[in-house]
This record gives structure tokens, C-alpha cells and sequence, in this order.
């Protein structure tokens, strides 16, 4: 089953966002969301969620008050005409950016649970990041499952990536100004990418 099906099962069967994503609850989901925007003051700037499934972010951030240019991608057209069914005031995309990279860049780019299982996800995850580095004016947050994690939580149909792999990666070959949380939840991290170069030193 493609990652895409996948989820459009999940719209059809759920009417929560945290289930149609694949998320264990609500509340961790929100934790997720509240720790991907803490990697600046999005206050007035522009942000592109790809993989953005019905948009929830999009309430997050209203009702913490932030104003922002949102717009969302997606590779499923059933789940990108919900998310505009629920918030028409935003931009929702059909868009695969591996495949049709945009034309306009954003302040910051966010990348929140893309975990299902797939042939070879740390390829498919260091090939989506560099793509977003290209999109971001500012900086890139990406949030997965991480291979430090009790069998409890563990899922089948799921990945879970090697923090140090993707830390290591991306300073060597994306950015030196990173940053690796993994001080939140039992099963994740969230990987802080910043575009601008160090100052040098006087």
C-alpha cells in the first residue's frame, strides 16, 4: 500500500486529525506542533507545511494568535479538498515537491510525522529535506518517530529514523546551524535546520 492510500483510508474512517495523520492521540500531536514552531518568531512570516493532511496546524497557530502566510502540500487530492473544505481562507496545494519543486520560497518550512513505512525513508527523508532547504528563506523543521523508543509504542505500519544519522547528515552536507530536540515525547524528534551562515568573528 502506497503512503498515499494509506491515508486516504484514514479520511475515510476518521474524523479526528491526529487518527487520519497516524498520530497516538491529540494531545501528541499538539505537543509535536508546539515544538516544530518553537524554531523561531513566525510571527508575520510565511510557512509551508508539506505533507500538511487536513491542516490542522493551520488551527494551532490561530489559536495562538499567529499571524502568518500559510500555505499547505499535499500528495493526496481527497485530503487537500478537505483541508480547503475546513480552511478556505488558506492555500492548500496538491504537490509533490521531490517531483515539482515550487517556484516560491518561504520564511520556514515544516515537515511534521511523514513516518510510514516505505522501501528506503532515510533516502526519501534526506532527499525531502534538502528540497525544503531550497524552499526556506529561513530556516526547516522536521518532526519523526525516532528509533530511540520504547516497544510500546512501536507501530508496524511505521519508521523510525536514527536522530544521530540525521544530525550528523545534516551538518555535514545541509547546514552547521542545527538543532536536534528530543526532549519531548518518548518516540520522537524534531530536527531545527537554520539557512543563514554563521558570523565571523571580528
Amino acid at each position: 500500500m502506497s503512503s498515499k492510500q494509506y491515508y486516504e483510508d484514514k479520511l475515510k474512517k476518521y474524523t479526528q486529525h491526529h487518527e487520519i495523520s497516524g498520530y497516538g492521540s491529540k494531545e501528541s500531536q499538539t505537543i509535536r506542533f508546539k515544538v516544530v514552531t518553537e524554531i523561531g518568531d513566525l510571527r508575520n512570516k510565511s510557512i509551508c507545511d508539506v505533507g500538511c493532511g487536513i491542516g490542522k496546524l493551520v488551527d494551532y497557530l490561530e489559536q495562538r494568535k499567529f499571524k502568518m502566510k500559510y500555505t499547505g502540500y499535499d500528495i493526496s487530492e481527497k485530503i487537500i479538498e478537505k483541508a480547503r473544505e475546513l480552511h478556505p481562507n488558506y492555500h492548500f496545494e496538491v504537490r509533490n515537491i521531490l517531483e515539482d519543486m515550487p517556484s516560491q520560497r518561504f520564511d520556514y518550512v515544516f515537515s511534521i510525522g511523514l513516518n510510514f513505512k516505505i522501501r528506503d525513508n532515510v533516502e526519501f527523508m534526506k532527499n525531502l529535506i534538502a528540497k525544503m532547504v531550497k524552499m526556506a528563506k529561513i530556516g526547516v523543521a522536521v518532526s519523526v518517530l525516532s528509533c530511540h523508543v520504547d516497544p510500546e509504542y512501536i507501530n508496524v505500519n511505521d519508521f523510525y529514523y536514527d536522530p544521530k544519522l540525521f544530525l550528523d547528515w545534516c551538518l555535514r552536507e545541509v547546514s552547521r546551524r542545527c538543532i536536534l530536540r528530543h526532549d519531548y515525547l518518548p518516540h520522537d524528534f524534531t530536527l531545527y535546520i537554520y539557512k543563514k551562515a554563521f558570523e565571523k568573528r571580528k
